[in-house]
């Protein structure tokens, strides 16, 4: 499972944006805090979505982007075991 594809799907859907472009979001958010998607840990991806991710939907404009990033943080605790299966 490709990390980036699965969270860019769940971005999109929170956000009503496009998918290819949410996908694109996630991998720059992850390149920020300087992490590899094939190797980031749960508590990387954490950090990533509350420092790096808000922060580039709020530069985009995007409305409610406290909203959105705990829906995303809900979203990680949720497939956490699918998400540990995949780091590996």
């Amino acid at each position: 499972m490709d990390i980036t594809v699965f969270f860019g799907s769940k971005l999109a859907e929170f956000t009503g944006q496009y998918e290819y472009g949410c996908v694109a979001l996630i991998k720059l958010a992850i390149q920020d805090a300087g992490k590899d998607p094939r190797r980031i840990s749960f508590q990387e991806m954490q950090d990533v979505f509350k420092v790096h991710l808000l922060k580039r939907l709020e530069r985009i404009k995007t409305k409610d982007p406290a909203h959105v990033t705990a829906k995303m943080l809900a979203s990680l605790t949720e497939k956490q075991s699918l998400f540990t299966m995949s780091a590996r």
